[in-house]
């Protein structure tokens, strides 16, 4: 039940920290399955690294920075007219189509349940709208830490740790560093975040033109598109650290597609704030 007005004086500051709590901390089943998914990716990286030691490829033991870009390394560029077959990254696709069920349906059925009271009572569409933008971006960054702490727990469990990227396991992964700048680092857990970012709030916007569902299913398209072509545009890519021009020559640059991201997140803040205060929520 709501608090009435004269329980609660600041309107905006308290209706979007009640919308945060309700669509964050009563929906922690979500953000359990995050850490699930990161802790089986950062198994799986230790296991590799287990196999290729008994082998004697390797001798290190995995680092945080490893399991990382084994949970978002994403694939090769693919190319049609080769003759190797379309690998699809299923780990990549688990966590990226993850984040798109996480933010699929909320905003949109609140309207139908208590959030349509927190509306009335605010008695302005931008708070309800800002307040979902909040809720948006803090679910996103909750589960990118959820799922940092959680590969580093695996990683340091198996004996491993650190930020030290070893050249031999990406000879493994056939990935083959160019030259670096000085703030790669940076950019491999930057890229994949904003990414995230702007496509879930392309998404949420998305919803108040189709219902959630179709919005669900174009945010799968882009992400499979994203698999199948390399190009920024399809911005799936920029969470593909292995398609990063880091790894690849002509492969995704950082600064445009940090411009690409922040534009797109933007533009779908803007457009869904004019739209929803033209949508029959009745």
């Amino acid at each position: 039940m709501i608090p009435s007005d004269t329980q609660k004086r600041g309107t905006r500051h308290y209706y979007i920290l009640y919308d945060w709590s309700r669509g964050i901390l009563h929906r922690w089943p979500v953000f359990l399955a995050s850490a699930l998914i990161f802790g089986f990716a950062g198994l799986q990286c230790c296991d590799s690294y287990a196999t290729l030691r008994m082998r004697g490829e390797i001798t290190a033991l995995p680092s945080f920075l490893d399991a990382w870009i084994y949970a978002f390394k994403g694939m090769a560029v693919f190319n049609p007219l080769s003759n190797q077959p379309f690998n699809i990254p299923a780990l990549w696709l688990l966590i990226e189509i993850f984040i798109a069920y996480m933010v699929s349906s909320y905003p949109y059925t609140d309207l139908d349940g208590v959030g349509r009271q927190v509306l009335v009572r605010s008695q302005k569409r931008w708070h309800w709208w800002f307040g979902k933008c909040i809720w948006n971006i803090s679910s996103i960054v909750l589960f990118y830490a959820i799922g940092a702490i959680s590969l580093l727990l695996v990683v340091l469990l198996k004996g491993g740790g650190g930020l030290t990227l070893h050249p031999e396991i990406l000879d493994i992964w056939e990935m083959q560093m160019q030259a670096p700048a000085g703030s790669w680092k940076i950019m491999v857990f930057l890229l994949p975040l904003l990414m995230s970012l702007a496509l879930s709030m392309l998404q949420m916007a998305a919803m108040f033109f189709v219902k959630p569902m179709m919005s669900f299913a174009a945010v799968v398209a882009v992400l499979v598109c994203s698999a199948f072509f390399n190009t920024p545009f399809l911005i799936g890519n920029h969470a593909m650290i292995m398609r990063y021009a880091l790894f690849t020559p002509g492969g995704i640059e950082p600064l445009p597609a940090i411009a690409i991201d922040t534009g797109l997140f933007l533009a779908a803040l803007l457009v869904g704030k004019l739209r929803f205060d033209r949508y029959d929520i009745y």
